[in-house]
Order: structure tokens, then sequence, then C-alpha cells
């Protein structure tokens, strides 16, 4: 009967450390990284990377991803991804993310001028889903850059 009590608080014990030790958010360490390429004579392909910390010692799921991007305040695009990847604990990982457009779009966000600028803003907004062991949370994402433009 002494062995089973023991035995008992020692699970206990274990159980609460690994919830204690995987409470705390996962965090964005940067966004954005934004890249403006020149994929075809037609087309353009902005990219982005997402680096997220997880503090935790088990690992976390990224749940998803909601990212709107915009280039001189206006929208190029939209990403909407159900991830589900796990990420694993007391590490950084990172998330490529990349829209397609064409160079006809591009022209029409650079209305007032027939040519192209040299550098262009470009933001981000939306937000990452994410859950953990005990719980979850949202991350808000708002990342703003200047890029240059290829012609």
């Amino acid at each position: 009967m002494n062995k089973r009590r023991i035995g008992l608080v020692i699970f206990v014990v274990l159980a609460a450390a690994v919830v204690l030790l995987n409470r705390k958010d996962v965090i964005l360490t940067s966004g954005g990284n934004f890249k403006l390429l020149k994929i075809t004579s037609e087309g353009y392909e902005l990219q982005s990377v997402i680096r997220i910390q997880n503090p935790n010692w088990l690992s976390s799921t990224i749940k998803s991803v909601h990212e709107n991007f915009y280039i001189s305040g206006k929208s190029v695009g939209e990403v909407n991804l159900e991830l589900n990847q796990g990420i694993p604990g007391r590490k950084e990982t990172s998330f490529p993310l990349s829209i397609r457009f064409t160079t006809a779009d591009m022209v029409k966000i650079f209305v007032s001028d027939s040519t192209l600028p040299d550098k262009a803003l470009v933001s981000a907004t939306g937000e990452i889903i994410f859950q953990n062991l005990s719980g979850g949370g949202k991350i808000t994402l708002d990342e703003k850059d200047s890029i240059g433009i290829q012609p």
C-alpha cells in the first residue's frame, strides 16, 4: 500500500511539472523578411518568412496561419493555411509563405505611374493560431518593410 501512495505522489508531481513547464505562449521572433521576385515575364512572387520560438519543454502545434499581404496599401492577396504543424520545444521554427500575382496586378497597384517604382512599402497583417499542452492562443501579425521592385 505504501508503494502505491509513493507511486501516485510521484505521478502527480511529474504531471504537475509537465503542465507547469508547458504553459507559455509561442512567441513570434520575426516576421516579414519580404522578398519580391519576378518569376516570369508576366508574374511576381512575394515571399515572407515567419519565425516562431516555442519556449515550452514539449512541442506545440501551429493550427493555422491567416495573413493578408499589401503593397503600397493595396491588397495583393491572402494566405489561409490550416497547417496543424508541430514545432519542437525550446527551439525556433520558420515557415515560408508566398503569394503570386501578375505584372498587370502590379501595374494596377501603381495606377498613378505608368512605370513601376524602384521601391515599395510591403505590409502583412493576420494571425497565427497555436495550441500547446495546457491550451493555446493567437499571435497577431502586423509587419511592414520596404522592398525593391524588379521591372
